[in-house]
């Protein structure tokens, strides 16, 4: 409520200026996400629907385009939302979403934010933890992407300036009492009398009653921005189990009037009379219409005074991240200011682009590029498809973060969960004796949630990892000379690679160049087993590489079906004429002076081709397809309920629950 009050603070300051959008009107549409994922992409695709272009001759009659939203305030819906909203050029800004991984612009282009990354807050707690001389300490991480993702930053950073991790071990709300029970268990047998929290307030709320009730007291507590400094937190800690914590805040600051302004009713009041009647009731306690039997029911009369009230809407002490939602409509404000070209007054009927590109950086298109597998696309097409409870069927996004219900919960696959594939890595290592490896990630969902559970179970078998590099394809040459540097550094001789395929197209020229040669490696399903890869490796870098592997399979007739030629005409002659052309290098119309230029004569042998088309070394991810299919057709037979015959009538509703 107070963000909401904050917002519209912010718009009602600036519909009054005279010097910013002169005659120009904003306006807002409040949604509450309830801090789900799920839900906070659904009501940005509501935002979104209603991007109708308006008549710019005619009087404005309906809602205009939506030009920016304001929120999300956790990283982890954020993300969600984020990846739904970038392929539509509408920013998203954030006032509270930390999350290191939400700078990323070749995955969120239109993300901002008026709160510092935890890029900074992580190394900022591995100084503050250095310098109090505390070089053995342990960690407790909320397991989303934001306490994943932070304490990743603060492990780096820590490593670098010598402080060593004994344990860092995830919590969720939800997590069952055995999961809380061994996070008890962890904290007790450890030596480390320091624990770096990376949580959110309403976490504690399940924390401190765990841990009051195994006396896990006299620690030093170090926290984040997300919960060190929150009010909520303080009265909770009944027992003081957090007495003496330290961390980092953002820098307190003042908004004029908007204390007084949140504590105003009658702004409360044009809210909505809906949203005002049930928060006022269970701020005072009250009702204002009572039943006949409600004898002990308190009235409301609409007078009581909110000044006079100590809680949590009237608690100032995140005036903060009020005043960074306040920023972030100024800044819509700004930009549109610019946009419109406004002078003394903005064109009224010029409705302004969310693709418009502005040369400061506040708004960039991106190139169209294709990624597959892997989870990269699926995370963002998975949160959209959620929202609007279409189930998306994997054949090969392996991430185990994809099977996490709470964030993605139509999301369905044919292929095991790297949660599996990660736990068998460290085994196999573990099996073969090598107990001190490095590793190098792909700098995403999939090779950070992967080397993240290859990290946690390699711990737990003894085997030690000396570094842990991230890597895409779109570092700098900078950035990419740091990973050579750190392997030449390094001791180890064993390098787990949590890679796709087609980084290594980049990486094994980096390495031969560098003569990064003679080391073990171990890879993963992404890249072990392809023949590209085979095909990449001139200079045998990766020779004597071990790894896993999706279990051969065969499909009966898939084979001759994908090398046949009528299939493929009958999609569609413009692919199958690019198809050819490039497979055979050919052309079916020749310019006259192409005179060296092969025709296509549509009567070539894919069979006889030895190529990535014709190499079926994939047929297992093949077969993967091939069962999600059919799992779709089992499923809408039992809806459709089928006997002798299916009803041709019924339309199978995406809500439906079976």
């Amino acid at each position: 409520m107070q963000y909401s009050q904050s917002l519209i603070f912010a718009i009602e300051e600036i519909n009054n200026s005279s010097s910013l959008l002169p005659g120009v009107s904003l306006g807002y549409k409040i949604y509450d996400t309830c801090s789900s994922t799920t839900m906070g992409v659904r009501m940005a695709m509501a935002l979104i629907n209603g991007n109708d272009n308006s008549n710019l001759d005619e009087p404005c009659t309906k809602p205009a385009q939506v030009q920016a939203i304001i929120g999300e305030s956790y990283s982890s819906v954020s993300t969600a939302i984020a990846n739904s909203v970038g392929s539509f050029g509408i920013p998203l800004i954030s006032h509270s979403s930390t999350c290191e991984c939400l700078s990323d612009k070749t995955k969120y282009p239109s993300f901002l934010r008026t709160v510092p990354s935890d890029y900074y807050q992580s190394r900022a707690l591995a100084h503050l933890v250095k310098y109090f001389g505390w070089t053995w300490v342990g960690a407790i991480r909320r397991d989303d992407i934001y306490g994943n993702s932070g304490m990743a930053a603060f492990t780096e950073a820590a490593e670098q300036l010598g402080i060593c991790l004994e344990y860092s071990l995830p919590f969720f709300r939800t997590y069952s009492q055995e999961k809380v029970l061994r996070i008890i268990q962890q904290i007790k047998s450890s030596t480390s009398r320091v624990i770096v929290v990376f949580v959110t307030h309403w976490d504690w709320e399940i924390l401190l009653n765990v841990f009051y009730e195994h006396n896990i007291t006299g620690y030093q507590w170090v926290g984040t921005q997300g919960w060190i400094s929150d009010s909520t937190v303080a009265i909770m800690d009944e027992h003081k189990i957090l007495q003496g914590a330290i961390g980092l805040v953002i820098p307190n600051t003042t908004t004029t009037g908007l204390k007084d302004f949140i504590l105003d009713i009658y702004p409360l009041k044009s809210v909505g009379s809906t949203i005002f009647t049930e928060f006022w009731e269970a701020l005072f306690k009250c009702k204002y219409t009572v039943q006949n039997d409600s004898e002990g029911t308190t009235v409301c009369t609409g007078q009581e005074k909110l000044s006079e009230m100590e809680d949590a809407f009237t608690d100032m002490t995140l005036m903060p991240v009020f005043s960074n939602v306040y920023k972030g409509v100024y800044a819509v404000a700004h930009t549109l200011h610019d946009l419109l070209g406004c002078m003394q007054s903005c064109p009224t009927k010029k409705q302004p682009d969310p693709l418009t590109q502005v040369e400061q950086g506040i708004l960039l298109e991106k190139p169209c590029s294709v990624t597959k597998g892997t989870g990269v696309v699926t995370t963002k097409a998975e949160a959209m498809a959620a929202s609007l409870d279409i189930d998306p069927i994997s054949h090969d996004a392996t991430c185990e973060c994809l099977s996490d219900k709470r964030i993605y919960p139509s999301f369905l696959r044919t292929v095991p969960s790297d949660y599996y594939q990660s736990r068998a890595l460290a085994e196999m290592v573990k099996q073969l004796g090598w107990t001190w490896v490095g590793a190098i990630r792909r700098d995403d969902d999939y090779g950070n949630s992967g080397m993240a559970a290859f990290t946690a179970a390699a711990e737990q078998l003894g085997v030690c990892l000396e570094y842990s590099l991230p890597f895409f394809t779109t570092y700098s040459r900078e950035k990419v000379l740091r990973i050579i540097q750190q392997i030449k550094s390094s001791t180890s001789r064993v390098i787990v690679a949590f890679v796709a395929y087609w980084d290594l197209e980049i990486l094994l020229d980096v390495f031969y160049e560098h003569n990064i040669t003679g080391y073990q490696w171990v890879g993963t399903q992404g890249w072990i087993s392809d023949s590209t890869v085979a095909r990449l490796d001139k200079h045998k870098i990766l020779q004597g590489a071990i790894g896993l592997a999706i279990p051969k399979t065969k499909v009966t007739g898939l084979k001759d079906f994908i090398l046949d030629i009528n299939p493929l005409q009958s999609a569609g002659s413009d692919i199958f004429t690019e198809f050819w052309e490039a497979l055979f290098n050919c052309k079916y119309t020749v310019q006259n002076d192409s005179k060296d230029t092969t025709v296509c004569t549509g009567q070539e042998k894919l069979s006889e081709m030895d190529n990535e088309f014709t190499d079926m070394t994939q047929m297992p991810i093949f077969n993967n397809v091939y069962k999600a299919v059919y799992s779709i057709a089992h499923t809408l037979h039992d809806l459709l309920g089928c006997t002798q015959t299916c009803s041709v009538k019924k339309q199978p509703d995406p809500l439906t629950v079976s």
